[in-house]
């Protein structure tokens, strides 16, 4: 029989023991400016406060009673619409991954690697099987953080196939080195 800790019943294998469990640092993580949605999101906040400066100008002449008078009105939502999305890419998403991590807690077991989430009211647990974990990295560093898997992003724009690797693991935690050096038997299950 499992004995399990609380809140674990029915969750871990028969075998399963829990190694380490943590939660991750919380904060914006400034080097993540350090990317291509930065750059997007620069260019979206700059075209799209362009596009609203030159709506302000759309609407004069018009008289109030014209029809085109509710098109100069309506044309600057589109490009608010714009401003939101550069302003989400260049610094919303740090606060959201800040967010997310703020609600988080990490499970390294005997067997697998546990994330799970509690964000808005849903609660979310995935697993990581360690004989599915490749790639393994530690960034050493307090906090530190350490890489277990890739998962690979398919995205079709025409006839344009993209491929984006997002990285899964333990990030900004306190023990990174101890972890690490728990994670010996995936590290050598992951080799071969």
């Amino acid at each position: 029989m499992n004995d399990a800790p609380p809140g674990w019943e029915g969750l871990l294998a028969p075998d399963e023991r829990i190694l380490w469990q943590g939660r991750p640092g919380t904060g914006l993580i400034w080097s993540d400016l350090l990317s291509r949605e930065t750059l997007m999101g620069a260019y979206f906040i700059v075209f799209s406060s362009l596009w609203l400066w030159g709506t302000t100008f759309v609407g004069t002449g018009i008289p109030r009673d014209a029809p085109a008078q509710l098109m100069a009105r309506v044309f600057p939502v589109f490009g608010s619409i714009f401003w939101l999305v550069g302003l989400y890419l260049l610094i919303g998403r740090l606060v959201w991954d800040s967010f997310v991590r703020a609600r988080s807690t990490y499970t390294l077991t005997t067997d697998a690697a546990y994330v799970a989430t509690q964000v808005l009211g849903r609660r979310r647990l995935t697993r990581y099987p360690s004989g599915e974990m490749r790639g393994l990295e530690l960034v050493d560093g307090r906090p530190g953080t350490v890489w277990f898997m890739r998962e690979v992003l398919t995205s079709r724009s025409g006839g344009t196939r993209r491929t984006h690797a997002r990285r899964i693991g333990f990030r900004r935690i306190d023990e990174a080195r101890r972890v690490w050096d728990l994670m010996e038997p995936h590290r050598n299950g992951a080799l071969q």
